[in-house]
């Protein structure tokens, strides 16, 4: 049987609780208490008495050994149990009375109060016939504890003991303040040091979480620094919400993780049943397996090691945006009261800072969804396409070859004029799906580049023969029509093929040439495909003569602008003047835009272009007159897809304005509807930074892309375009008539939306009196097209701009 002192430490002023102990064994023990020198010295000075020393607790009102280096530990518990009561033998009657009190002999005790029975039975039990007690007062006169001893034999302590006894009560009292405030100490102290390490570690943590690339690293690092600082826990878990609504063990520590990981957790079952009670931290005291959980699930934790073992349970909900995302349990084994307000708060913010962590890592997966995945789709977008292809081509041997299969799809543009953006959206989606049917070889790639444009990548030994039966599956596969709302839409595709490393070795290469290889594919008739051939590079030869013109031509400033007016069409003003490029080669002369602006478009040269056309455009409308009260004219700039993807573009087009001294609200750019539907998203935030600035948004050739008037919507856009094409139906001889009044129809519901939407409405192509006359009647705000004028060169621009107005055939 352990005694007192084994069971309270060495002399220790308080019974240390497991959290103490963990401390304790962190930063070693704590020095030879001075309550047991004063132990030692009276047992040498009443060598045929056991001594102990009691303190007086206030806070219960009752006494409790702090040395008892003799006195059997049963009995010392027992008096300290029952210390409370006030009617509890002497040692109660010492501090009561303030007065030494004794007992002869314990067989002599009236029995009639049950404590005190109990108390003289353990009495007698432990040997102890005699038992007399010195108070111990402070400086004070309030009682601090009980000096007492204890004899096997009747005694009756006489007067030179009696003295003795109060002179050592008086050191007691001093061992006792000087004890109790180093144990005071020494738990500041600890706690000192505990916080330190706790805050060294949540900084940690925070580092952890900005530095890895993986959610589950940093759930299994958390588990690992909570349990590590935090007071009590000995193990711990994460249990994360999946899609299910259940929770499930994504991080352990002291289980076996690939065990637990089969367990499902229902949301009331979490934290051993106590899931479903708020966002508050909550310690569980001798927890259960839940009766809501599975019963091999239930099995499953029953067979984990220590889970039977565990004393209580700390769990505290990890909380992103008011969602419980994940629970982090800590528990503790030894101690059924561990978890204090200090671990209580430690966890919690650790749990604080993993919802912040935890939203980071789901911020930056929706962040990648955006910029690496078609919004549509879900497949791979042109960047995620690049960058895969890039690190094919980076790891070398790894792999035998790769091919590029660039699948254009015929005929899309029909489904979407005739049955609306919805439509070919959902073929979109079900093309997606035979194309990522149509790929075998397991870690082939299927990305869409924008419109109706896919990409497939392969890698492999026989790398052109699985892209030749890749591209006949997916012809194949594009045979079966897709059924929409009760109609059968039939699409084919052209594909392209281009290979490493015969038809390139860089990623601008190979697409580029299954570019080509597309287009030679759609030549011979549409759904088929063709591998890239060196002769067709002899059209591609004369582009790379033509891209180091242009290259040469930016440098030496041969391209200028032209400038088509823009007409108010009831008033004749001149209200603005669309910039259009134009080069003027010294050998070559006028070089016609059809011949270089797609060139720029796929070289990226379209960039720098772009970026002169809008420079000159700036500087030369910054000097165009306002007549008649009227504001001076706009100029309107282009942007084509590939400037309207840049992240730049917003601050280039600011830079650009500040040097030209143009006011921002005499810019409007222009964005081709097919342009800005490629990725609706990012367009919308690009058109509205640029609005935001002043500048106005227009939306040019409206009505040939794959949008509907609902996009307008999500499109900051001030000025809708019409295709040239719906002008050209309406006074034409050799259309039906029924074919001109659908066209009328349609262009009449286009006019009353925009006016409703508070849109300006242009008509581009007007080159007859009778489309003039039939577009003022339906209220169509402004037009420009032949009628008026062909683009012209500023200097020719300048005495229409003086005038204000523009003549034209037929007008006064």
């Amino acid at each position: 049987m352990a005694d007192a002192s084994s069971a309270n430490g060495q002399g220790a002023p308080t019974p240390r609780t497991g959290r103490d102990r963990g401390a304790e064994g962190a930063f070693g023990p704590p020095p030879i208490s001075r309550l047991a020198l004063i132990g030692t010295f009276l047992e040498a000075q009443f060598p045929d008495a056991r001594c102990s020393i009691l303190r007086f607790d206030a806070h219960r009102s009752g006494l409790q050994h702090v040395h008892a280096a003799r006195l059997p530990s049963e009995y010392a518990t027992l008096v300290d149990e029952l210390s409370s009561d006030g009617s509890l033998g002497p040692y109660a009657r010492a501090i009561r009375e303030r007065s030494i009190t004794q007992i002869e002999d314990w067989r002599s005790v009236d029995a009639s109060d049950g404590a005190v029975a109990r108390l003289r039975d353990a009495a007698l039990a432990a040997g102890i016939r005699a038992t007399w007690c010195v108070p111990i007062e402070n400086e004070a006169g309030s009682a601090a504890g009980v000096l007492a001893f204890h004899h096997e034999q009747p005694y009756n302590p006489d007067r030179e003991q009696l003295d003795a006894a109060r002179t050592a009560a008086s050191l007691t009292e001093l061992a006792l303040v000087y004890d109790v405030e180093a144990a005071l100490l020494r738990e500041s102290e600890s706690r000192s040091r505990r916080l330190e390490a706790f805050r060294s570690s949540v900084m940690n943590l925070m580092e952890l979480g900005l530095a890895e690339d993986t959610r589950d690293t940093f759930v299994r690092r958390l588990v690992e620094e909570a349990v590590r600082v935090i007071p009590g826990a000995t193990s711990g878990a994460v249990l994360q919400r999946v899609r299910d609504g259940a929770y499930r063990f994504t991080a352990a520590v002291g289980f076996d993780l690939e065990r637990l990981r089969t367990v499902r957790m229902a949301p009331e079952a979490v934290a051993f049943g106590h899931g479903a009670h708020g966002d508050r931290p909550r310690v569980v005291r001798r927890p259960k397996l839940s009766k809501a959980l599975d019963p091999m699930d239930a099995l499953t934790l029953s067979e984990e090691g220590r889970l039977g073992e565990i004393r209580a349970v700390l769990s505290l909900p990890i909380v992103v945006r008011g969602e419980r995302i994940a629970y982090l349990t800590l528990d503790a084994y030894d101690d059924e009261d561990a978890f204090d307000q200090d671990a209580i708060e430690m966890a919690r913010i650790f749990a604080s800072q993993a919802a912040s962590l935890m939203q980071r890592f789901e911020l930056e997966a929706t962040l990648t969804r955006q910029v690496y995945q078609d919004e549509l789709t879900e497949l791979p977008n042109r960047t995620a396409f690049k960058e895969r292809l890039q690190q094919r081509l980076d790891a070398g041997r790894t792999y035998a070859g790769h091919s590029v299969l660039f699948v254009d799809l015929d005929d899309l543009k029909p489904i979407n004029d005739s049955l609306g953006h919805l439509a070919g959206d959902a073929v979109l989606l079900e093309v997606a799906e035979r194309l990522k049917r149509s790929v075998k070889l397991e870690d082939g790639v299927v990305a869409r580049m924008g419109g109706d444009e896919f990409t497939i990548l392969l890698s492999g030994p026989h790398i052109r023969d699985d892209a030749a039966q890749t591209a006949q599956r997916v012809i194949a596969s594009l045979q079966a029509p897709i059924r929409y709302q009760g109609y059968d839409v039939r699409i084919g595709a052209s594909i392209g093929i281009s290979s490493f490393p015969e038809d390139g070795r860089t990623v601008p290469d190979l697409l580029r040439h299954a570019d080509i290889a597309m287009y030679h594919a759609k030549q011979t008739g549409k759904g088929t495909y063709r591998f890239f051939l060196d002769e067709m590079e002899a059209g591609a030869r004369e582009r790379v003569l033509l891209e180091g013109a242009m290259r040469e031509g930016l440098v030496r400033n041969e391209f200028e602008v032209h400038y088509q007016p823009r007409i108010e069409l009831v008033s004749g003003h001149i209200v603005s003047a669309e910039a259009l490029v134009r080069w003027r080669h010294p050998k070559r002369g006028m070089v016609p835009p059809g011949r270089f602006v797609w060139l720029a478009e796929a070289t990226n040269l379209i960039h720098p272009l772009g970026r002169r056309v809008l420079e000159l455009a700036c500087a030369e409308a910054v000097g165009w007159p306002a007549i008649a009260g009227r504001p001076a004219p706009n100029v309107s700039v282009n942007l084509s897809r590939h400037q309207l993807q840049r992240a730049d573009i917003v601050g280039e087009v600011a830079t650009i304005l500040t040097a030209s001294g143009l006011p921002p609200e005499r810019l409007e750019v222009e964005v081709l509807e097919s342009s800005a539907m490629s990725d609706v998203s990012e367009s919308a935030r690009t058109l509205a930074r640029l609005r935001e600035m002043g500048i106005t948004v227009a939306l040019d050739d409206f009505g040939t892309g794959h949008s509907s008037l609902g996009w307008l919507q999500r499109l900051p856009v001030d000025v809708l375009k019409l295709d040239r094409t719906f002008v050209a139906r309406i006074d034409d001889p050799s259309a039906s008539s029924s074919v001109g009044a659908d066209d009328v129809a349609i262009l009449s519901a286009i006019l009353r939306l925009g006016q409703a939407l508070d849109l300006t409405i242009v008509a581009e192509g007007i080159e007859t009196n009778g489309q003039l006359a039939l577009l003022k009647e339906l209220g169509c705000d402004e037009g420009q097209g032949y009628l008026f004028s062909q683009p012209l060169p500023a200097k020719e621009l300048r005495p229409h701009l003086d005038r204000g107005t523009f003549p034209f055939n037929g007008s006064t």
